[in-house]
């Protein structure tokens, strides 16, 4: 058995299952930018309409994203927490979320490890939900149609040059991507000891 067979075995059962947009919006959640890049490369595989693919990627980002601002305003709830957002050296951040919401939402959402923290800080200081949640799911349309259609060109283009081993062309960018966002991400975090 050919490993080309089996990977089309496995799309095929999965296309004909009719649970395909529910694990595409599913795997939206978890890890984004793959899910989007696998959908992209599927609906050029045909095993997937993009009129169904796109829509289930939309809705898997933009419930994430939701789901991480509703976290952050639910925690400023919290006693203990409640005096952060209160504190004087919080005010500057608070202030700039507040007043520069669509380039950080835009920032976070085109920087790979960012939109978890951004947007849960928008939760927790109060952005209000009538200005936050259309700019989000403005971005998330604007990043999940821009990235498939990307990797639907790519699967597209490549279907009769490199046949199944588009797949793990895809794999490795779409892993060499998830680790570089991660390296930022912690070296972004990552904060220098002072010396005493």
């Amino acid at each position: 058995m050919h490993l080309s067979f089996l990977i089309h075995h496995m799309l095929e059962a999965g296309a004909h299952s009719g649970y395909l947009p529910l694990f595409i919006a599913l795997g939206s959640m978890l890890l984004e930018d793959v899910s989007v890049v696998f959908a992209g490369v599927m609906a050029a595989d045909r095993y997937i309409s993009p009129l169904v693919a796109v829509p289930a990627v939309i809705f898997g980002v933009a419930v994430t994203d939701f789901l991480f601002y509703g976290i952050g305003s639910y925690a400023r709830t919290h006693p203990w927490l409640q005096s952060f957002v209160e504190h004087e050296r919080a005010a500057p951040f608070k202030n700039w979320i507040h007043d520069e919401l669509l380039t950080t939402v835009l920032t976070a959402r085109f920087l790979p490890g960012f939109r978890l923290p951004i947007f849960l800080a928008c939760g927790f200081f109060g952005v209000p939900w009538k200005r936050f949640a259309p700019i989000v799911f403005i971005s998330d349309v604007l990043w999940s149609v821009v990235l498939f259609t990307i990797a639907y060109l790519f699967g597209f283009f490549t279907f009769g040059w490199l046949g199944v081993f588009r797949w793990p062309i895809v794999l490795l960018v779409a892993g060499i991507a998830f680790f570089i966002g991660h390296a930022r991400f912690k070296k972004l975090k990552a904060v220098p000891e002072e010396t005493v």
